[in-house]
């Protein structure tokens, strides 16, 4: 535990005392390199997990666990070949590793992928989607390459690989060797990303271009920064460059959200890295991805854009959130905080769950008993309170129908094309 702290806070004379305490104890105890590699992955430093298995196998040749953790990493950080060696090599050792098992499997399921290069990407897709996604999804690339690299002033290491799969379950594989991660869409390791494909979900249930761009920006993020931004900042300025990229994508303000506002549950930022990795309350991982990509959505407005990069190269030195917010933006993070919060306080200051709920079900209402002025009327007052709801139940639609109802195509059109916004 200590050699992990001290090599994850850099403190390379702390690491090599507590390795070599462990080693003096037992010289073949290659475990301490396994549990390394592994609060290294926790962390998204595949290299160096990569690394720390390797020191693994010079101690003891035969850790099957560090034969397997080496080439889950490899593949990880585009390695395929050596990745599928080690892989080979951990199966012969030890048949019932349920990771190195689920890997192999997919690793013989890519005979049924196509794989093909656009100008700066290695694409893999299925052979049943190929000809429909392959234009789409080359176009779509190359504009999230042309406009992010240009926007932050850095072109990634490559080569980058880009991956989707029709089945959930094989994503869940490719991204942890396990299933059980059916929320998530789309996983970077760095050089690679990955995501469902349209098929995997139900229709209309993810916007696949959305996470594409989200999911590239995550390449840009990590490279940027040698791999030591925080998760948070990471997921807020994936999502918002989302909101960025095209016209209604990235997540708007939900209920959930507003809830969460109204509420006062929004974290302290020295915090919010826990909204992620040890959610407390129901949907606080979705809430902390939206309050993240509202702190960027604010620095960007108060401090302009140059402050985001110059946090993404203080980050990439190493240095600690306090300082990067010191240096970048000139507050401490309990003067961020509080300038934050009254931001976000402003921005909801007028809006209520239970009353805005209540007036979208009465215009509802009101439209299906054909009472359809009233229903506009109720409904437009529903969009003038919060205009971002555009989940479920929303008013924009049901206005549209009411519009359609009158004859008034041209007006149910405008209100559905702010809806898309």
């Amino acid at each position: 535990m200590q050699a992990s702290i001290n090599f994850l806070r850099h403190n390379t004379a702390e690491f090599e005392k507590y390795v070599k305490r462990v080693l003096e104890i037992n010289p073949q105890y290659s475990n301490l390199y396994d549990i390394l590699a592994n609060n290294c992955e926790r962390l998204r430093l595949y290299k160096e997990a990569v690394a720390f298995a390797r020191e693994a196998l010079l101690l003891k040749p035969r850790d099957w666990t560090a034969m397997s953790i080496l080439g889950v990493n490899l593949l990880r950080i585009g390695e395929e070949e050596e990745g599928k060696a080690a892989l080979d090599k951990a199966y012969e050792g030890d048949q019932f590793n349920v990771m190195t098992v689920n890997t192999l499997k997919l690793l013989d399921s890519f005979g049924h992928f196509v794989r093909f290069d656009t100008t700066h990407f290695k694409v893999k897709l299925h052979e049943k989607e190929v000809a429909v996604l392959r234009p789409y999804v080359r176009e779509l690339l190359e504009k999230a390459y042309d406009t992010l690299t240009e926007k932050y002033d850095f072109k990634p290491e490559g080569p980058i690989t880009f991956e989707m799969y029709p089945d959930h379950a094989d994503f869940e594989v490719r991204t942890l060797g396990l299933p059980g991660i059916g929320g998530i869409l789309g996983v970077c390791f760095g050089k690679l990303f990955v995501m469902d494909s349209p098929t995997a979900r139900k229709p209309d249930s993810f916007n696949w271009g959305s996470t594409l761009w989200h999911e590239f920006m995550h390449v840009i993020s990590l490279q940027m920064t040698d791999h030591k931004i925080p998760r948070w900042f990471s997921e807020g300025l994936s999502v918002y460059e989302e909101r960025k990229g095209f016209t209604g994508w990235g997540d708007k303000m939900k209920l959930d959200y507003l809830a969460a506002m109204k509420s006062k549950k929004f974290l302290p930022t020295a915090e919010l890295n826990n909204g992620f990795t040890r959610p407390k309350y129901e949907n606080q991982i979705l809430v902390s991805y939206y309050q993240s990509s509202l702190v960027c959505d604010y620095i960007d407005q108060k401090f302009g854009f140059p402050a985001l990069k110059k946090m993404l190269l203080l980050y990439k030195q190493g240095r600690s959130t306090a300082d990067v917010f010191k240096e970048s933006l000139g507050l401490s993070l309990e003067q961020f905080d509080e300038e934050f919060f009254k931001w976000v306080d402003d921005k909801v200051k007028n809006l209520d769950v239970k009353p805005f709920t209540e007036l979208i079900s009465s215009g509802q209402e009101a439209l299906a008993k054909g009472d359809t002025d009233k229903a506009i009327e109720i409904l437009e007052q529903a969009i003038y309170l919060y205009p971002e709801y555009t989940d479920e139940h929303n008013a924009y639609e049901s206005l549209a129908d009411a519009y359609l109802k009158k004859a008034d195509k041209k007006a149910a059109i405008d209100i559905l094309k702010k809806f898309a916004m």
